[in-house]
C-alpha cells in the first residue's frame, strides 16, 4: 500500500485496532482479476475465530464479478438461534388459554373421588392435594398454547396479509358449501382461487421477511464504526445474560441475611460472601424492603402491635390444634363436606383434619 489511502488505512489500524478490537486479514491470492492485485481485505473482530486461515490469510471464491470474494468461515461459541427456529423452552401463552374449557376437561379427566362423609387424616389430605396438583400441571402442559415458531412468525404479518387470511377463510367456507351441493365447475374455480390466495400469502410473508433483513443490513454502515460492530454483534453474537457479581456484606449488613433466611456458609475476614444467584436477588429485595417497608407496614405503631398480637395468638392456637389433631366438626352421612345441612345453629367451619 504505497498510495496515500493505503498509508492512511495503516495508520487508522495502528490507532484504532485496540479500541475497536479489530484485525486486518488480507486475501491469500489476488482479488482484482484484471490487474491481479490485492484490492479486497477483511476487517474482523479479534474475538472471532476463523477456521479457514492460510498463513493468517483468508481464501477467496469466484463469483459474477471482476473481483473475487473473500471467503470467511467462523467458529461460533454458541449456536445462533434464528427467529424461524423453535425456541428451546416454549413460552406458555396463558392469555390465549380457554380456562372454562380447561376446567371442564380437567373435571372429566380427574376421576379421584374425595370422601365427603368422614374426616380425612393429614396424610390423606396431602395425598389428594398432590394428586390434583399433578393433574393440573399435566393439563397445563398439554393444553396451554405455547409460543412456537409458527406464532413467532406473526411478527412479519401485515394488514394486507391479515386481509388475505380472512379472504382465505371465507373462500374455504364457500368451498365447503359448494362441496355439499356437488357443483363441480364452481368447486374447481374456488379451489384455484384458494390456491392463488395461499400463494399470495406465502409470497407476501417471504417479501416481508426479506424486507426486514434488508432493513437490518442497511443499518450496517462501515463508515460509522460506533454503530457498525454493535449491529453486527446484535445479529450474530447476542449478549449472554449478565451475572451478578458476588456480594460482600459486613457485620452491619448481617441483618439482611436474616430477612431473607439465607444460611451463611462463606465468610472471609468477617465479611459474608454471597455467591448463589438467587440469594443475591434475595439480598437486594431485603435491602430495598428495609428502606421502604417501615412507612408502608406501620412499623412501631399501636395498630401494628395489635395486629401482631392477634396473628401470633391465632398461629399459636392453630399449631396447637394441628399438633393435637383436633377437629371443629365431624363429617358424616348427615353432614357431608360438599353439602352440609342448610339449617344449623351457628356457623360451621369445615376442616378436613382428623
Amino acid at each position: 500500500m504505497a498510495n496515500p489511502r493505503g498509508r492512511y488505512f495503516i495508520k487508522w489500524d495502528e490507532d484504532h485496532a485496540i479500541q475497536f478490537k479489530s484485525k486486518i486479514y488480507p486475501p491469500c491470492e489476488p482479488t482484482f482479476l484484471p490487474a491481479q492485485t490485492y484490492l479486497d481485505i477483511c476487517i474482523a473482530d479479534t474475538r472471532l475465530e476463523f477456521i479457514n486461515l492460510i498463513d493468517d490469510k483468508l481464501g477467496t471464491i469466484s463469483h459474477d464479478s471482476d473481483h473475487k470474494a473473500i471467503l470467511m468461515e467462523i467458529k461460533l461459541q454458541e449456536r445462533i438461534q434464528l427467529e424461524s427456529e423453535e425456541p428451546k423452552n416454549p413460552i406458555p401463552l396463558y392469555k390465549k388459554t380457554k380456562w372454562n374449557k380447561f376446567g371442564n376437561n380437567l373435571n372429566r379427566a380427574y376421576l379421584s373421588e374425595v370422601p365427603d362423609d368422614r374426616n380425612l387424616s393429614k396424610e390423606e389430605i396431602d395425598s389428594f392435594l398432590d394428586t390434583i396438583n399433578d393433574a393440573i400441571k399435566i393439563f397445563i402442559e398439554n393444553t396451554v398454547p405455547k409460543a412456537t415458531s409458527r406464532i413467532r412468525s406473526q411478527y412479519y404479518l401485515t394488514n394486507k396479509i391479515k386481509k388475505l387470511q380472512k379472504l382465505k377463510s371465507n373462500t374455504l367456507t364457500l368451498l365447503h358449501r359448494l362441496q355439499r351441493n356437488n357443483n363441480i365447475a364452481q368447486i374447481s374455480a374456488t379451489k384455484l382461487l384458494l390456491k392463488n390466495i395461499r400463494n399470495e400469502i406465502q409470497n407476501e410473508i417471504t417479501n416481508n421477511i426479506e424486507r426486514h433483513w434488508e432493513k437490518t443490513l442497511n443499518k450496517v454502515n462501515h463508515r460509522d464504526p460506533q454503530k457498525f460492530f454493535p449491529i453486527i454483534n446484535k445479529v450474530f453474537r447476542p449478549k449472554n445474560r449478565t451475572e451478578i457479581p458476588n456480594l460482600h456484606l459486613n457485620e452491619a449488613e448481617r441483618n439482611l441475611t436474616l430477612r431473607c433466611s439465607i444460611n451463611i456458609t462463606n465468610t472471609v475476614n468477617s465479611e459474608i460472601i454471597i455467591e448463589d444467584q438467587q440469594e443475591k436477588v434475595n439480598i437486594f429485595e431485603a435491602y430495598y424492603e428495609s428502606i421502604n417497608s417501615p412507612r408502608h407496614l406501620n412499623s412501631n405503631t399501636r395498630l401494628r402491635e395489635i395486629i401482631d398480637a392477634q396473628t401470633t395468638q391465632f398461629k399459636t392456637e392453630y399449631d396447637a390444634s394441628y399438633a393435637a389433631e383436633t377437629t371443629i366438626t365431624n363429617f358424616g352421612p348427615d353432614n357431608k363436606a360438599y353439602g352440609p345441612p342448610s339449617e344449623v345453629e351457628g356457623p360451621i367451619t369445615h376442616v378436613l383434619i382428623m
